[in-house]
């Protein structure tokens, strides 16, 4: 008995180690393991090895536990997200394979999505509420660590440019190196839900819920400040019973006043620090922010463009698509959109599946919402797909390798568990 549950402890917390390690891993790239040579690189070069090597490793183990431990009716039984997901990465690797203009070593980049699918598989065998607390908040921690690391290069270079957060990521040394404001933007809005939630229930970490959703405006991304509108209105009806002075109030305190700081904060700099009022309130007025004068030729950023050109140029002919990465091969360029970019990486069946995967994650919200007690948990996993649903309207965002996904099937697989078992 207690040899099992020693077992147990060192499984659990070795499914944590491998998910830190994937989340890690997300940057590697196939290249690191196939045009290497270990004897003639140097010590950075044989690093990015080992850690391109490390997903290969994880998936090896994590399949061969899989073997060993799960039978077929577990596999299937109220696994729903794991089964669709399974099914649109098996269609992208038929693609990719039966592409000639593909490359079999892009089959490299699903297998941290297969090592997320299956650690989750696992660790609902093994569930403790403990453990899962546990694991958990050790993956966030990490995507905080990840966030901070950034953080400090923006803001470093935030005070040496003569602008604001979105308009410097240029300016950045080695910047291609350095997540685009998008992207900050994205990590920001994971803590600023997990901090509403918390706030919502306990009316503690307000602060810090104040201090990310003022990045949000900061970095100034279109999509992620209107997914926090509407999401944040969204909750706030439902938890104070559409009650309109009360989230009202909510509204000012949670959105208008991170709003508000964000441009005295960007106003202030450019005033201190560089001396210049007439330069720092003419940059000022032309903010981002500011700039009611929307140019509707190019508002989505020349992804309706490339949308036109998807459609255009994709071949009608090609069941399963182009394969991972089927968008780079057919217009040179990101999809920018869950929906076509299943299209172009899995084929028609592949497009059916994602629009199963929106309609059932959006059903699981739903339940989470208005038949689950109100708990943290919950709500943050429910705001997390919300969200990645919104984002891959004009992103890839969890169709691929990617914080996206993980984050967004960690929240479905969690919610499907809640609510069925």
């Amino acid at each position: 008995m207690l040899t099992k549950k020693i077992n147990k402890k060192f499984t659990l917390y070795l499914l944590i180690i491998f998910s830190i390690a994937t989340i890690l891993s997300l940057s590697s790239s196939s290249e690191n393991i196939f045009n290497n040579d270990l004897l003639k690189n140097d010590l950075d070069k044989n690093i990015l090895f080992f850690k391109s090597t490390l997903p290969i490793i994880i998936f090896i183990t994590l399949i061969l536990v899989a073997f060993l431990e799960f039978n077929k009716s577990i596999l299937i039984k109220n696994n729903f997200i794991f089964i669709l997901f399974s099914f649109l990465i098996l269609l992208q690797i038929i693609g990719t394979l039966s592409n000639s203009q593909n490359y079999i070593k892009n089959l490299y980049y699903i297998i941290p999505e297969i090592n997320i699918m299956f650690i989750c598989l696992i660790f609902l065998k093994l569930y403790d509420k403990k453990f899962l607390k546990i694991f958990f908040y050790s993956n966030l921690i990490i995507f905080f660590l990840i966030f901070l690391y950034f953080f400090l290069f923006y803001v470093k270079s935030y005070l040496l440019f003569d602008g604001n957060f979105y308009d410097l990521w240029g300016s950045i040394k080695n910047y291609e190196f350095v997540p685009r404001p998008t992207g900050m933007a994205r990590l920001s809005m994971i803590f600023s839900s997990y901090f509403f939630c918390i706030y919502f229930l306990t009316k503690k970490k307000f602060l810090f819920l104040m201090f990310f959703n003022y990045l949000i405006f900061a970095f100034q991304s279109r999509v992620v400040m209107l997914s926090l509108l509407f999401i944040t209105l969204i909750f706030i009806l439902i938890k104070e019973k559409f009650s309109i002075k009360k989230t009202f109030k909510y509204l000012i305190l949670i959105l208008i006043i991170p709003f508000i700081i964000n441009l005295f904060v960007d106003f202030s700099k450019k005033k201190i620090l560089f001396y210049d009022s007439f330069v720092a309130t003419n940059k000022f007025i032309n903010s981002r922010l500011l700039d009611y004068e929307i140019n509707t030729n190019n508002f989505t950023s020349d992804r309706y463009r490339d949308w036109k050109n998807i459609l255009k140029n994709f071949d009608k002919q090609k069941v399963f698509g182009y394969g991972i990465h089927g968008d780079r091969i057919l217009i040179n360029q990101t999809a920018s959109n869950g929906f076509l970019y299943s299209l172009v990486s899995g084929g028609y069946l592949a497009t059916i599946i994602y629009c199963i995967i929106c309609i059932y994650s959006f059903f699981l919200v739903k339940l989470a919402l208005l038949r689950i007690k109100f708990d943290k948990y919950s709500w943050f996993a429910s705001y997390m797909i919300i969200f990645f649903l919104i984002r891959s309207l004009v992103e890839n965002s969890f169709t691929i390798v990617s914080f996206d996904f993980i984050i967004f099937f960690f929240s479905t697989f969690y919610l499907e568990k809640i609510i069925y078992n």
